[in-house]
């Protein structure tokens, strides 16, 4: 269950293969016959040339084409793991800044990314991360009854995770926001407590993310610790944008600016 900030939707383009061969065409792979001849492509060239795109991403119309090209790796290699942990990864980032339209669509088309990698791959905290994360925010999509209906299934995924990989920054702020957004016993698992404790956790693993600090803000203000909350929350505003995260950074910078203005009326 994540926190959404989004702007309206831009229209899908209705057909992804033509804009990956274009960027393919682009990048100097040759002409389309030799993208789809006998020889195979290289696949290791693919993933670098849709990672640096990934890094780069600004909008909505950017973050399209970067799912063009992680298709056409999995066109070359249908059980290539980083690409559909990437896929996953990339349909939540459209969902946040999606425009002119639904953020559910691509939520949902990442969470069957991320299962298919947890079915190749199980031993893979982020496959069972961004599942986790997917699930929580499709629920927020569908509605509250929904959410609690998922609640169970986030938590598995965020137990794995952290079976996998204890230091899984990603996955102790995932557990902080359930906590926080669920509801008490005997509805669900709702505990400010459990929110609060693995919001810290996932400050200390990664201080220098802005949507770690205004989760941590946000738990602070769940456990009624108002003093702590404001303090955190003018941290988030000073600090730098994440690294490689900008977009989805300056939003956490406009939440938190909107909950200080709050809590210092």
């Amino acid at each position: 269950m994540l926190t959404s900030a989004r702007s309206p939707q831009r229209a899908l383009v209705p057909c992804a293969a033509v804009i990956a061969v274009l960027l393919l065409l682009a990048a100097g792979f040759g002409p389309v016959g030799s993208v789809v001849s006998a020889q195979a492509p290289d696949v290791a060239a693919l993933m670098e040339r849709a990672e640096a795109a990934y890094a780069a991403k600004k909008t909505f119309a950017d973050g399209l084409e970067v799912k063009a090209l992680y298709e056409a790796v999995l066109e070359a290699d249908p059980n290539h793991v980083p690409a559909l942990i990437r896929l996953a990864e990339l349909a939540y980032w459209l969902g946040e800044v999606v425009e002119d339209g639904p953020a559910l669509p691509h939520l949902e088309e990442g969470l069957t990314h991320a299962r298919r990698a947890v079915e190749l791959d199980d031993e893979n905290p982020n496959a069972h991360y961004w599942t986790g994360v997917l699930m929580g925010r499709i629920g927020e999509e569908r509605g509250i009854l929904q959410s609690l209906f998922m609640v169970d299934d986030i938590m598995k995924a965020v137990q794995r995770t952290l079976e996998l990989d204890p230091d899984h920054g990603g996955a102790h702020l995932l557990a902080s926001q359930v906590y926080r957004k669920a509801p008490g016993w005997p509805l669900s698992i709702g505990n400010r407590q459990k929110a609060l404790e693995h919001a810290l956790e996932a400050v200390r693993l990664n201080p220098d993310a802005t949507n770690r600090m205004l989760n941590l803000a946000e738990a602070y203000i769940a456990n009624r610790q108002r003093d702590k909350a404001i303090e955190t929350l003018q941290k988030v505003l000073e600090m730098p944008l994440t690294p490689g995260d900008e977009v989805t950074s300056q939003m956490d910078k406009e939440r938190a600016a909107e909950l200080l203005a709050e809590l210092t009326r």
